[in-house]
């Protein structure tokens, strides 16, 4: 597939709160050889927020939230912790990831909050 893509108002959520959120991002000269790499040669965000967080163990929960809901569901709690310290999958299965090139990142007035469960005072 070849082309160029645009999303709006996008708002990713583990149930209570808003994890993602973008008002717009825009890839364009999209390149995609399945499952052997994806190619961007610009991925513009506007207004982009992230919420980074790592738990008590040490545990990244955003990876297993952009795994596939099938995928996510089918695994334990335990295999759920065990997947978050590992690098999703482009099929949430544990299988090779697909590589990513991308040219250029523009972000337009973007922010992040970053947690970190996992220091003491």
């Amino acid at each position: 597939m070849r082309g160029n893509a645009v999303l709006s108002r996008v708002d990713v959520r583990d149930g209570q709160r808003t994890v993602i959120r973008v008002d717009r991002a825009a890839a364009t000269a999209v390149d995609i050889d399945w499952p052997s790499s994806v190619k961007v040669r610009e991925l513009a965000l506007r207004r982009p927020w992230i919420l980074l967080e790592r738990d008590a163990s040490g545990a990244l929960p955003l990876p297993a939230l952009l795994a596939p809901r099938t995928a996510a569901a089918a695994q334990t709690p335990g295999a759920r912790q065990a997947s978050n310290a590992s690098t999703v999958s482009a099929d949430g299965k544990g299988q090779a990831a697909v590589p990513v090139t991308l040219g250029q990142l523009v972000v337009e007035e973007g922010g992040a909050r970053l947690v970190d469960g996992g220091l003491t005072p």
